[in-house]
Order: C-alpha cells, then structure tokens, then sequence
C-alpha cells in the first residue's frame, strides 16, 4: 500500500533553508574554524529530508518505527546539528556551543 503525502509548501522550506544556512555561518564563525562549504552545500537536502520525507518524532527521538539518517560527511556536522535545533530535540541556543569544551557538538 502506498501512502501518499501532501505537497511540500516549497516556499515556507526555502525559507527555512535560508534561516539554516544563516545559523551555520553564525555556528562556523563563532566556533572560529569550521569549512562552511560542507554544510551549506546539504541545507535542502536535510530540509527535505526533517520537514518533508523522514517520519521522525523530537519529542519521541527512541521512537523504533522512526527512520533514521546516517551522515558520513563530517563537515556537514554543523548543517545536521542546527536542523535537529531547528526541529527540536535540543535548544537552539546550544548551537553557538559547536566545537566548545565541554559541548556535545563538537562536529
């Protein structure tokens, strides 16, 4: 059986991505070292992915029937960490701790 879903709202995504790409410079830039490229170069691919694609819960981050994702690409770390911000499952503020001892993002 096939579950269709609507339509994303492609211009209330670009403007996510935007806010995104924003964020990371300010992550990237406070941190004082970072290769931004890697992580500006994935903000849609993850936008589709959190807002669109993957069935995923912040509130409920064990939940078993989520799906999961995988990066390989250390330097997209910053990217993936504000998307996760921006969905929920840490504060948003704790993104300008990226790479700070004793931080959980050390990416």
């Amino acid at each position: 059986m096939s579950i269709t879903k609507p339509a994303p709202d492609l211009p209330a995504l670009r403007k996510i991505a935007v806010e995104l790409r924003q964020t990371i410079l300010r992550m990237i830039a406070k941190a004082g070292s970072g290769h931004p490229g890697g992580s500006l170069s994935m903000v849609e691919l993850l936008v589709g992915l959190y807002w669109h694609a993957l069935r995923h819960d912040p509130k409920r981050p064990s939940w078993p029937d989520r799906d999961l994702f995988f990066l390989s690409k250390g330097h997209g770390c910053p990217a993936l960490y504000a998307v996760l911000a921006f969905r929920g499952y840490f504060p948003n503020e704790e993104l300008m701790t990226l790479r700070r001892y004793p931080t959980r993002l050390q990416g």
